[in-house]
């Protein structure tokens, strides 16, 4: 049944009220500019997705005039030292809060600590605001004088277009960011760039979903750096505590994540921003998409 339109105003209603809640307790109004002056170039983000590789090995000339985004593990890789990316992003909880499990814990603990110790060039480390309170993350992150820090608010915004539009702009949250390229795109189109392309976006995850016959929720995440090494989890693995994770829970992040990317995408517009999605094959239905293969010989 369709929504009256009554319905849709109270609905936007609601949930721009709850919106500025969450501003107001979660999001930080200081030192959140992150725009930059004099960008000429345009830039790449680099999802984690499995045809990551491919896409670098194939087209490094593409990528050598544009300012690179990484995210996550990408700097466990021996790419990050040779790309060398200008940018990095990286929003999981497990990086900060005691809470995370013990095991995410020390691999984060030892991903800070090899940005911190290989990072010769100039990167602008983007992470949440509520990171800024803890120290343990930082391993030596913040004593690199290459390194600049960037604290971003990720608090999620819903309601009209209009509305996500002022407040997106004014950095103080984006999209429920249920995937990391979100916050990364967000964050590219608030330093100023133009043209955005993405690559290892393949967002394929629903066919590596099962369930066993004892009804667990089993996920197998590919990555550019593990795509022929990783095996199906729990869901429930994935959090602390083991509490089952029912499938329409795990379902309704991916529903976030693309319905984020049509949000994202008129933001983008409405800022004169193009978003073009080189990922191939990839499940994102709302950004543009093109072949990487027609840049081969571009300049």
């Amino acid at each position: 049944m369709q929504k009256s339109n009554f319905q849709i105003f109270i609905e936007n209603l609601v949930l721009s009220f709850l919106s500025v809640i969450k501003i107001v307790i979660l999001s930080k109004w200081r030192g959140n500019t992150i725009k930059i002056t004099n960008i000429k170039k345009d830039c790449v983000i680099m999802g984690n997705g499995p045809s990551l590789n491919s896409s670098i090995e194939e087209h490094k000339k593409f990528l050598k005039d544009k300012d690179l985004f990484c995210v996550n593990f990408f700097p466990n890789t021996d790419l990050y030292k040779e790309l060398k990316p200008r940018y990095y992003v990286n929003i999981a909880p497990s990086v900060w809060r005691k809470s995370a499990k013990e095991k995410n814990k020390i691999n984060n603990q030892s991903l800070y600590k090899k940005i911190a110790q290989n990072t010769d060039w100039e990167l602008k480390l983007y992470i949440p605001t509520e990171a800024r309170k803890h120290q343990e993350w930082k391993q030596g992150v913040d004593k690199n004088e290459k390194i600049e820090i960037k604290y971003i608010n990720i608090t999620p915004i819903e309601g009209p277009q209009n509305f996500c539009n002022f407040l997106f702009k004014k950095n103080l949250g984006m999209p429920r960011p249920h995937n990391v390229l979100i916050p990364s795109i967000i964050t590219a189109i608030g330093i100023g760039y133009k043209r955005i392309y993405l690559i290892g976006a393949d967002h394929s995850w629903l066919h590596q979903i099962t369930v066993d016959n004892e009804n667990n929720v089993l996920f197998n995440q590919k990555h550019f750096y593990d795509e022929n090494d990783s095996v199906a989890e729990k869901v429930s693995d994935y959090y602390k505590g083991s509490k089952k994770k029912p499938l329409h829970l795990l379902l309704m992040k991916f529903v976030y994540a693309f319905k984020g990317y049509f949000i994202i995408n008129r933001y983008a517009e409405s800022m004169g921003v193009e978003i073009i999605n080189l990922t191939p094959d990839s499940f994102i239905d709302a950004f543009k998409k093109e072949n990487l293969n027609t840049y081969k010989n571009a300049k």
